[in-house]
């Protein structure tokens, strides 16, 4: 058996720790040192947050980067919660109500928020996260799902629009199909008419029909240079009943006549949306076609085309025209193209029409002067799909 020498003893004690010491560092620091680093960031940004000397979009915009961080910045969130900017306050919501699992401390915030955040909009952001969190909670023997309903039953009559609008918008998250929206139907609110609208939809498809004097009163009293007043109320109604909306043609026909070009454009497209709907608005579309900017007359053919297919002619007619005309400038006479692929592929159009209107655009590409890229453009139409090269397939989508 070897003896250490006794003054040798003392010293290896050290020597081992250091050695341990050293291996910490050199091993365990490269999980140690990111976390460190995130420390840093969350630290250096929670003072920009709390900086009253920054705006109210810098001290946002660091909060939001907060967030980001995930569950590393859980600690952070509450604090926000509290702060006196409201832009801070949303993106506290959104986070609070957006970690996996969340915490009853979160949901407790967050209804804190939606009962009494002096702000409309962080009213309304702590509702939006509520309403999947409520959906979450349908299998657990808690009652938070229950508290939550409870909380945007109560938030449905606030005093402010854009949080009646998120409440409905959560129950639909939620599908709380015990909730009945229809009171909201006849809210002063546009916009909540419409969420209102949506939830009925969603909650209670056996009776969608109660939003349809809703969703078309909308139509008629929207304004058509507001694309999204139209839009979203008449795609709902197509959804709940197609043949309704055939009541809406008389009011686009009157839109059709709007002193500007670009709306009446924009109506012939949502014309072409209905297809045969549509019937009752040929007349004014027929006269469309032969008069005003091309683009006025390319957006009369596609609805023409879509509308009844197969009596085409005259869209044919002035799609050729628009497309071959020299005098217009080239990007317009490209917005020929669309409504001509689709009179080739539709096969209720007449096949003499298709094919004759094809050769007639074939004969375009030999005008001298012909622009290359539309020259391309129509190359790239004319092309059967199997033959189409990468330059052409490149170009069309330009």
């Amino acid at each position: 058996m070897v003896r250490i020498p006794r003054r040798l003893r003392r010293p290896i004690p050290a020597t081992l720790g250091l050695s341990i010491l050293l291996l910490g560092v050199i091993y365990g620091g490269m999980e140690v040192w990111p976390r460190i680093q995130t420390y840093r960031q969350l630290t250096r940004l929670d003072g920009m947050r709390r900086d009253r000397s920054l705006t109210s979009a810098a001290r946002a915009e660091a909060a939001q980067r907060m967030a980001e961080f995930g569950v590393d910045a859980s600690a952070y969130m509450p604090a926000l919660v509290h702060d006196t900017d409201a832009r801070v306050r949303e993106k506290a919501y959104a986070y609070l109500s957006s970690t996996e699992p969340i915490t009853d401390e979160a949901v407790e915030l967050c209804l804190g928020g939606l009962r009494s955040d002096v702000e409309p909009r962080a009213r309304a952001m702590a509702a939006c996260g509520l309403g999947p969190t409520a959906f979450l909670a349908r299998g657990d023997h808690s009652d938070r799902r229950q508290r939550i309903l409870n909380s945007l039953t109560a938030a449905s009559r606030d005093g402010s629009p854009i949080v009646r609008s998120a409440v409905l918008q959560a129950m639909i998250n939620a599908q709380a199909v015990e909730f009945d929206p229809g009171p909201w139907l006849e809210d002063p609110d546009r916009s909540v008419r419409l969420a209102a609208a949506e939830a009925i939809f969603w909650l209670d498809p056996r009776h969608r029909d109660r939003a349809i004097p809703t969703l078309r009163a909308m139509v008629v009293e929207a304004h058509p240079d507001r694309p999204t007043e139209v839009l979203r109320p008449m795609g709902l109604l197509y959804r709940i009943e197609p043949s309704i909306c055939r009541e809406l043609v008389p009011t686009f026909v009157g839109w059709l006549r709007h002193d500007d070009p670009e709306v009446r454009v924009r109506v012939a497209f949502w014309l072409a949306n209905l297809g045969p709907l549509a019937q009752s608005a040929l007349p004014a579309l027929g006269t469309m076609l032969a008069t005003g900017p091309p683009a006025q007359r390319t957006g009369a053919a596609m609805a023409v085309i879509c509308v009844e297919p197969s009596g085409c002619a005259q869209a044919a007619e002035a799609l050729v025209a628009v497309l071959g005309d020299p005098i217009i400038e080239p990007r317009q006479r490209a917005e020929a193209i669309r409504p001509l692929a689709v009179l080739f592929h539709n096969q209720e159009v007449p096949a003499g029409l298709r094919e004759t209107t094809r050769a007639r655009v074939r004969s375009i590409l030999d005008q001298p002067g012909l622009h290359p890229l539309l020259g391309d453009r129509i190359r790239f139409l004319l092309a059967p799909p199997n033959r189409r090269g990468p330059t052409a397939r490149l170009i069309s989508t330009h």
